[in-house]
């Protein structure tokens, strides 16, 4: 099946939820300079990026195939073997690129290929320096071997072969920094190990000077966590972070100190934690250093140095989390300090930073212009409606900024900009969304009315449900309080047409009311629990109202999660105790070939798992989606199949596999993944939650939204499908014999999947005249009398008669178990006495199993 996503807003402010950027380098691999990433990461702004990533100022892309399958990147820097400059990647990984590649890897811009044989185990750390032997690439981790060689935690790369540093270390190796102090430069080791062979090496640091390690003094009295070298004016020095006390054997070092080359001093004052990142960086005309962590104060997470005093940096900070890296990057009018990690939130409501922020203008800013959220961002529902200013599409959901424009929870998107909608829903700092979006007239003209669970609009104060009527909102005078509105639906049931509003628990003594433009009305009897979708549909028996959702009882009589409302009294479907036996969360209407069906869908077991069809009489269980079911829409992509059933949810075993699909399409037979919807690296959390058809811009598509992060074009939690065609199993192999109607045509439709529906539909043929069907499981198709002719079928013929109209239509499941690749060749003959000899054929065609 193909599928064809259109390009919607654009993927994540960074990288997905719950992971690392470990590191960041600024390289140009032939493409101009660009920002490179590496951490745990699979997805990148919209880009599924296993572990590596290229952000080059407006967009995200991945590097090849990564890193593979779990692979993490702990280092990067750039290196020039003699070949010219490449990116370096270190890290937990045993393959780039999908060629085997132990632990380390180098990228030339266009192709990944190992260092040898690797290293044995994690690089945490790569530098680059010359201890006289010439440039090398030095790589610090937790290793024994490099090159298959003993390298015991240090090893350097020359372009061509490894070779061990001294007698390496006695335990890991983790920072590298490189300090010339005036007397050359040095390559600085810091991590857990205390000894070099027999050379004690106290404090968890040493200095590598080509011939053999020595000491910083005495060192510090815990572990390293950051360091960098920085000219604070005084020459440069070794400025280092951790978790120790003592420097040198100073006292009072808390958590930070500085090596010149001879001896530890530490810092009158220092900030409430540790670093993770330094850097020295050029701030107002002056040359900073700049610490991030888990610092609290005087900034929070990230603080500068200016050589007297330390300061909080970008209030208020990167809090939520830590920054590993920063790097200085030209994004095309001037540098800016970038910090990457693993924060999340900035900490304000409408910004959003998922492991990466700019410095601009003295504020941290997001990376992308994709959807962002403090919140798990989401779509739920959208409309097309006319504010005055032309159609336009609204969208409601939990959300606050899109493209760099606060929108809160509703935004108005004309095709090609998205606008805020008078202030937004719920714009303080809370955890408020939108469910809900419907047009109603209440006689003074068409309004948007948007439900959810919110209690400001447009910055006044309106409880959960509001109107929009293209210039302000207003409130609709009914309290949720602490409910919130689960559906919205318009209806006239004879007396007018009025809104209906579903509610998660019981508002003013209803989970469902109506207004008439005046007043709200509980429907009689009510439901005695929560209501999760409304749908106007009629199933022979006269329009209604269905309603579906946690409840068993609906006007006080039995029901299976579905009723109907008729505008005087309630209805169960079907026989109380044989519908659904759990919770109804979506419906929808769909003709699969008998007339139009109810199907819902939702956490039941029985009479089907997750969705289950409704056609007027009886519940027909369908098969088994094989996952957790969110959704069910109905949408006719305008390919001349007619409207198609898709459920939104998570299927196939996407605890192990993310890139499964969460979007799936009725074949009529079986249900199918539809692609395009890729990695998300959050397990469990991977899902389409809303699916919802639309007629706007490109004509018919279907929205989709979920905590998906990447799709085919390039956004996150949102895509929109506009076609998803499926190959044709069958090929026409030539012309036909004439007869009375012309041209006996003969089409093959299905998939020919195993137990798959399909048919063969002939047409343009002599009327009620008798026919013989000639199947070959092989064949070579002759020329015959100006037709084409299929010799000595396999099987006996078929024999049916045509029908008055001169067609002759045969549906058909196809066998269970027929191999992949299995050839069928199909052709009909039909008695006709306009035909050459009495006999006209039709077309040859072939069939091949998939």
């Amino acid at each position: 099946m193909t599928c064809e996503w259109t390009p919607f807003f654009g993927g994540l402010p960074g990288v997905d939820h719950d992971r690392e950027v470990r590191d960041s380098v600024v390289f140009d691999d032939g493409g101009g300079p660009a920002l490179f990433l590496g951490g745990t990461f699979t997805v990148a702004g919209s880009a599924a990026a296993a572990g590596v990533a290229r952000w080059d100022g407006e967009s995200w892309t991945a590097l090849g195939d990564g890193l593979g399958d779990g692979g993490y990147a702990y280092a990067v820097t750039v290196f020039d073997d003699g070949t010219g400059p490449s990116l370096y990647v270190g890290g937990l990984f045993d393959s780039a690129g999908g060629q085997p590649a132990a632990n380390i890897a180098r990228w030339d811009g266009s192709a990944w290929s190992p260092l040898g044989d690797g290293v044995d185990g994690r690089v945490w750390d790569l530098a680059v320096h010359d201890d006289g032997s010439g440039p090398r690439l030095f790589a610090a981790g937790d290793f024994t071997t490099a090159g298959g060689a003993p390298a015991v935690r240090l090893a350097a790369w020359d372009g061509n072969s490894w070779a061990p540093v001294g007698d390496g270390l006695d335990a890991s190796a983790r920072a590298l920094a490189v300090l010339d102090s005036g007397s050359g430069p040095e390559l600085i080791v810091a991590g857990l190990f205390t000894a070099s062979g027999a050379q004690p090496l106290p404090g968890l640091m040493a200095a590598w000077d080509g011939a053999g390690f020595s000491p910083l003094g005495t060192g510090v009295s815990g572990a390293v966590t950051a360091m960098t070298v920085h000219d604070d004016g005084s020459g440069p020095k070794l400025w280092v972070s951790g978790g120790f006390g003592t420097a040198g054997g100073i006292g009072g070092a808390d958590k930070y100190a500085v090596w010149d080359g001879a001896s530890w001093s530490i810092l009158p004052s220092t900030p409430d934690g540790k670093a993770t990142a330094l850097f020295s960086y050029q701030l107002l005309g002056q040359q900073v250093l700049v610490a991030g962590g888990v610092i609290g104060s005087p900034g929070v997470g990230v603080v500068f140095w200016d050589g007297a005093t330390w300061q909080g940096l970008g209030p208020p900070g990167l809090g939520n989390g830590r920054v590993y890296s920063f790097s200085a990057f030209d994004f095309g009018m001037s540098e800016r300090l970038v910090a990457v990690g693993d924060f999340e939130y900035h900490g304000l409501l409408e910004d959003t930073f998922l492991g990466m922020a700019v410095l601009e203008g003295g504020e941290w800013t997001e990376v992308d212009t994709g959807m962002a959220s403090q919140f798990d961002t989401q779509v739920y529902d959208a409309e097309v409606f006319d504010d005055g200013a032309g159609p336009a599409l609204f969208l409601a959901g939990l959300f606050t900024k899109v493209g760099g424009e606060l929108v809160y929870n509703i935004l108005r998107w004309d095709g090609s900009t998205v606008t805020d909608v008078g202030g937004g829903l719920d714009d303080t700092p809370s955890w408020g969304f939108a469910t809900s979006l419907a047009v109603f007239d209440d006689g003074s003209g068409p309004q948007l009315y948007a439900g959810g669970r919110f209690n400001r609009a447009g910055g006044q104060p309106i409880d959960g449900i509001a109107r929009w009527d293209g210039t302000s909102w207003t409130d609709v005078e009914i309290s949720i309080d602490d409910s919130y509105v689960t559906a919205l639906a318009v209806w006239d049931d004879g007396s007018g047409e009025k809104l209906y509003m579903g509610n998660n628990s019981n508002v003013d003594g209803g989970y469902l009311r109506c207004w008439d433009g005046v007043t709200w009305s509980v429907l009689g009897g009510d439901l005695n629990g929560f209501v999760a979708d409304l749908l106007v549909h009629d199933d022979g028996l006269g329009e209604k109202l269905w309603v579906a959702g946690g409840f068993s009882q609906a006007g006080g009589m039995p029901v299976d999660g579905v009723a109907t409302w008729d505008g005087t009294q309630w209805a169960a479907v079907g026989t109380p105790g044989e519908g659904p036996d759990g919770q109804v969360g979506s419906m929808t209407v769909v003709d699969l070939g008998s007339g139009p069906e109810l199907i819902l869908a939702g956490d039941f077991g029985s009479p089907g798992p997750g969705v289950v069809r409704w056609d007027g009489t009886s519940w027909i269980a369908m098969p088994d989606p094989g996952g957790s079911v969110r959704d069910v829409a109905a949408w006719d992509s305008g390919a001349g199949k007619g409207a198609e059933l898709y459920l939104g949810g998570r299927f196939g075993d996407w605890q192990n596999d993310p890139t499964t699909n969460v979007l799936s399409r009725w074949t009529g037979s079986a249900w199918e993944a539809v692609p395009g919807l890729g990695a998300s690296g959050n397990g469990g959390d991977v899902s389409a939650q809303s699916i919802m058809p639309i007629e706007f811009d490109n004509g018919a598509e279907l929205l989709v939204s979920g905590s998906f992060l990447a799709t085919t074009p390039g956004d996150s939690h949102l895509a929109r499908l506009t076609s998803c065609e499926v190959p044709s199993a069958w090929t026409d192999l030539g012309s036909a014999l004439a007869g009375v109607s012309g041209d006996p045509l003969l089409v093959g439709l299905g998939t020919l999947a195993s137990g798959s529906s399909n048919a063969l539909d002939l047409s343009h043929t002599a009327p009620s005249a008798t026919a013989a069907l000639f199947i070959a499981l092989a064949s070579t198709p002759l020329p015959f009398k100006g037709g084409t002719l299929l010799p000595s079928p396999f099987l006996p013929p078929t024999y049916a008669s045509t029908l008055p109209d001169g067609t002759l239509p045969l549906p058909f499941v196809m066998t269970p178990g027929v191999p992949a690749g299995t050839e069928i060749w199909v052709q009909w003959a039909i008695q006709d006495t306009a035909a050459i000899y009495g006999v006209s054929l039709s077309n040859a065609i072939m069939g091949v199993t998939p």
